[in-house]
């Protein structure tokens, strides 16, 4: 019965289940008020800062816009650490902020990948400059 080792993890699993209660979540966690700012005003400005880098040929405007959107997006991750350790319960803290972490950075690994494949797209060599005599 035990030759499993399969059977042997989930019997242990299944009693460090039972043994430890389910974290509740609280109303205060839930309540956008005292998270700052809400993800619709993050996302609005981020949507519109991104739209006046398309649209608006200035190099000024869009360092602007690039900076706001880099300190709209900026504490997302941290922030969704802090509430991770208040929802989840403290013995499961090490391995839940360890998990995020690395699912972070193969995302952060992924988009590097798709920015070098994109780059294989431009070509090599500058244009070249046609000069019109008049």
């Amino acid at each position: 019965m035990f030759d499993n080792p399969s059977f042997v993890l989930k019997g242990i699993l299944d009693t460090e289940i039972q043994q430890k209660p389910v974290p509740e979540i609280h109303a205060r966690l839930l309540n956008r008020s005292n998270r700052g700012s809400s993800p619709n005003t993050v996302g609005g400005v981020s949507f519109l800062m991104t739209i006046l880098i398309w649209f608006v040929d200035s190099t000024i405007e869009n360092a602007l816009s690039s900076a706001v959107v880099g300190l709209m997006y900026g504490p997302i991750f941290p922030g969704t650490l802090g509430l991770c350790n208040d929802i989840l319960p403290r013995d499961v803290h090490m391995v839940s902020m360890a998990i995020l972490t690395a699912v972070a950075s193969a995302g952060s690994v992924s988009q590097n990948v798709a920015m070098f494949v994109l780059w294989l797209f431009f070509p090599s060599s500058p244009p070249v400059r046609v000069s019109y005599s008049v």
